[in-house]
């Protein structure tokens, strides 16, 4: 019950910060969106969604887009930096549910992948046998009713 609530607690805080980064863009949908600013997870600390944030982009060029994906839904892609914990993929797998935000709801859903969380640090090797997988859902489906 507690690593539930943990979890909850965690998809809720990144989800919350992510749908302030996004509110925007409900009423802009006609071509990408590059974001700006930071999401934070209470596991893991902050994470940056554009290299703009450090002034880094000279040695490492990142950045989270949102894509529509239809007329409500932006999809996000793209990769972030945690200094705790490294590469954060803004994507999803067969078994996980790429990233998108409902504008019409504000409602933010899917995973999305901290590399470390895989082998060899790279989100597509084997996952890690200590049961940490890297995986973080940004939202839990029974909150959204």
């Amino acid at each position: 019950m507690y690593m539930n609530y943990k979890k909850f607690l965690h998809a809720f805080l990144f989800t919350l910060t992510l749908c302030s980064s996004v509110l925007f863009a409900s009423h802009v949908q006609a071509e990408k969106i590059d974001l700006a600013g930071w999401g934070w997870s209470s596991n893991i600390g902050w994470i940056s969604l554009n290299c703009t944030n450090t002034a880094n982009c000279g040695t490492s060029k990142y950045e989270v887009s949102l894509n529509p994906l239809s007329t409500n839904v932006l999809g996000f892609s793209g990769w972030g930096w945690s200094s705790n914990v490294g590469w954060v993929k803004f994507s999803g797998d067969a078994n996980h549910p790429s990233p998108n935000v409902d504008t019409s709801t504000g409602k933010v859903s899917g995973f999305i992948r901290v590399c470390s969380g895989t082998i060899n640090k790279d989100c597509m090797s084997a996952d890690r046998t200590d049961g940490w997988d890297g995986w973080i859902q940004l939202s839990d489906s029974t909150f959204y009713k």
